[in-house]
């Protein structure tokens, strides 16, 4: 996902960047990558609409950014290893997305 990317929080919606800070009270290019902490409680919501508390930050640095518009005329980015849930066949990598797959969830 890129960082202005919207996430659904029990808050709102917010922009990727500043659910970053606000889990880690930073968030600049000298953030370092891998796992880190969280210093406070955000809820996202899953693929079933359930309230899911965010418990880990992964960054994985710079990344190409895929812009896919869906049907309802909405336009969302994600990485390459983002995965999307697609009918028939689960959690597939954008990567590795075809124009026939039907997602359904992300």
């Amino acid at each position: 996902i890129s960082t202005d990317s919207e996430i659904k929080t029990t808050d709102g919606i917010k922009l990727l960047e500043t659910v970053i800070k606000e889990l880690t009270g930073s968030f600049s290019q000298d953030l370092s990558l891998g796992w880190h902490n969280v210093q406070s409680t955000i809820k996202v919501f899953d693929e079933n609409n359930n309230e899911q508390e965010i418990t880990k930050v992964y960054i994985n640095g710079e990344a190409e950014v895929f812009n896919i518009e869906f049907e309802d005329g909405n336009n969302f980015k994600f990485t390459a290893e983002h995965k999307l849930k697609v009918k028939d066949k689960g959690w597939v990598r954008v990567k590795d997305l075809t124009i026939e797959d039907e997602i359904i969830s992300f």
